[in-house]
């Protein structure tokens, strides 16, 4: 298990001596290993109650630091997972994201074409607003018509004039 934190000021891993076995590769010789001291902690545990270490309570000793060991390497495990399934979530929401913004500039654009069709006076731009709404702008103007706004008029008139745009953006 390489430890980024050993790197050269240029960034390349370098061995501190310490060779820790992979605790999900290589779990019997990352026990053995015993990175977090445990099997002392539980012998020293044992002699602050007033015991004598045996060689039968150093077995004891090991096998609590075996059991904490093994579910330390679950509860990692676990968080692994559970930030994996993090990640593909996030992944697939970028996805789904990024191709609805795909599909939302082709529709704007063609949105665009069309708006334009009921405007003699300027050129027009169908976007979207920083809160999500549908707006028609008018490049010359200041303000810009709520799309619904420009459909409901072209649909009742046929057109929009400059007058109308106007009244409607200060609406």
């Amino acid at each position: 298990m390489q430890d980024l934190d050993y790197c050269d000021e240029n960034g390349n891993l370098y061995d501190k001596g310490e060779n820790v076995p992979c605790p999900f590769c290589r779990t019997e010789e990352f026990i053995e290993y015993d990175p977090f001291s445990w099997v002392d902690h539980f012998c020293e545990e044992m002699e602050e109650n007033g015991d004598v270490i045996t060689d039968s309570m150093k077995q004891c000793a090991k096998q609590k630091a075996r059991q904490f060991y093994l579910d330390w390497i679950e509860i990692v495990r676990a968080y692994i997972d559970n930030n994996n399934k993090n990640i593909n979530k996030i992944e697939k929401l970028a996805e789904e994201y990024n191709a609805t913004f795909a599909q939302l500039t082709v529709i704007e654009s063609e949105l665009t074409k069309e708006c334009q069709k009921y405007v003699y006076w300027d050129t027009v731009q169908v976007s979207i607003t920083g809160g999500g709404a549908p707006i028609v702008k008018a490049r010359e103007e200041i303000d810009a018509v709520p799309l619904e706004d420009f459909v409901d008029h072209v649909n009742k008139h046929g057109n929009m004039s400059e007058c109308a745009y106007g009244h409607l953006a200060c609406v």
